[in-house]
């Protein structure tokens, strides 16, 4: 992760895919990748096979452990939550994080966290930091502790990538999240107080337990003259009203339940909408050159005409971005709000492109404290990308580099793919 885009600032941080069972060990070498002056990276003393040790952290005393431990509350607080301690401003025309108690430039570096599991060999890895049987604190407090050691000061945490069983944030029989995740959310959010960290919290996909889909899948199905804004889990997620309906259940089942375990929200830099934000130009309503759709309460757009097309796009987004802020809102009116894009999709010439994510016609209006740039796997030249995210719209609000990935197929081991992305992170210095 790292600071807004054309200032002194560096991005600082990617996430490596190489052996996601080795999730840890990725995260450590990424430690060892900082900004400095003239760009030089430090690099790592370690042979072709060598690792890094873990540092040896001492285990908590029994006092620190039951301030950590999860206590449970009967009924929503009363209290707000406590004063947000990053805000966002606008400096020069260019937005920012700040300290609002030192009136200080916070910059966002860190590390993305995940505990993945390879569900099925080669093709599915789900993550399980807060699964109701694969959550480990002791690993969790180790990591963050190091990290703060560090220097660094957020973690990007990822809230759904485990989809359906017992391990996920659905809960497994009836409505709802799972109650035993939701613990183990606030747990982790109370160690990263321990430790002065601040968490970036980002959603991927409704889950598929809980009943969410099954429940507003039927109010698709009676939602005539909408067919063309495609099917729930295709464009329909982002632009049909039940899509986003099943999303703002989502969200406000998430903060409400979080408030009612007095979660301590003061610690989350900020909500993402989505890790990554794209439509799919092959499917409905992108891949329609005929007939026109009606948004419920809005106008009426002619799919031939391609301007048109792109409207419909951003006003549909529009409306999906300012549900979902509403209801993690109404529990935290505090809460920065951000959303992942990844700029090859910014840049998309045509609604027809694979990934489709223009949004700068609502940049002005959009509802975002940050925006996320997500890298592609290959090809991580930012500099196509420096026009749109040195436009206006775009320098109003302080943007991170999320994620930052390598492919293991490309790449022969795990310690020259840290050195090639600590390669990146100091060429993103220039930006």
């Amino acid at each position: 992760m790292g600071a807004q885009l054309d200032a002194p600032i560096c991005a600082v941080d990617g996430m490596l895919s190489l052996d996601l069972r080795l999730v840890l060990l990725t995260l450590l070498v990424l430690l060892l990748a900082s900004c400095q002056a003239g760009g030089e990276v430090p690099a790592p003393q370690l042979g072709p096979t060598e690792v890094a040790p873990l540092p040896v952290v001492p285990q908590p005393t029994e006092p620190e452990a039951a301030a950590l431990a999860l206590e449970p509350a009967p009924a929503l607080r009363d209290a707000a939550p406590e004063v947000h301690r990053i805000q966002t401003r606008v400096v020069g025309g260019a937005g920012e994080f700040y300290d609002p108690v030192t009136g200080e430039t916070f910059v966002a570096r860190g590390a993305n966290y995940l505990d993945v599991r390879e569900v099925v060999p080669g093709e599915l890895w789900e993550d399980y930091i807060f699964g109701a049987d694969t959550f480990r604190p002791d690993l969790v407090r180790e990591v963050f502790h190091h990290l703060a050691e560090q220097g660094y000061n957020t973690v990007r945490l990822h809230l759904d990538l485990c989809a359906h069983g017992p391990s996920c944030i659905g809960r497994p029989v009836g409505t709802g999240l799972n109650p035993e995740f939701l613990d183990h959310m606030v747990v982790v959010m109370r160690i990263a107080a321990a430790e002065g960290l601040h968490l970036i919290m980002a959603a991927s996909r409704v889950p598929e337990d809980g009943l969410y889909w099954e429940r507003f899948a039927v109010h698709h199905s009676f939602q005539e003259g909408l067919e063309s804004l495609g099917s729930l889990d295709e464009n329909g997620y982002y632009l049909h009203p039940a899509g986003v309906a099943m999303q703002v259940q989502y969200w406000s089942d998430l903060m409400s339940d979080l408030a009612l375990r007095e979660a301590p929200f003061e610690v989350v830099l900020g909500w993402e909408l989505q890790s990554e934000f794209a439509l799919e130009g092959h499917k409905p309503p992108l891949s329609l050159d005929a007939g026109s759709v009606s948004l419920p309460g809005g106008a009426t757009y002619n799919l031939a005409d391609a301007a048109q097309k792109r409207q419909l796009v951003a006003d549909a987004t529009l409306a999906w971005m300012e549900a979902l802020v509403a209801a993690i809102h109404e529990v935290d009116p505090e809460a920065l709000v951000g959303a992942g894009f990844a700029p090859s999709a910014l840049r998309a010439p045509e609604t027809r492109a694979a990934r489709y994510a223009d949004v700068e016609p609502l940049l002005e209006t959009a509802p975002l404290d940050f925006v996320d740039l997500i890298l592609p796997r290959r090809g991580w030249d930012l500099s196509p990308y420096r026009a749109t995210l040195s436009s206006s719209p775009w320098q109003a609000r302080p943007a991170i580099v999320g994620e930052i990935a390598a492919l293991r197929s490309e790449l022969p081991s795990l310690d020259v793919a840290a050195r090639r992305l600590q390669q990146w992170i100091a060429g993103s210095c220039l930006y």
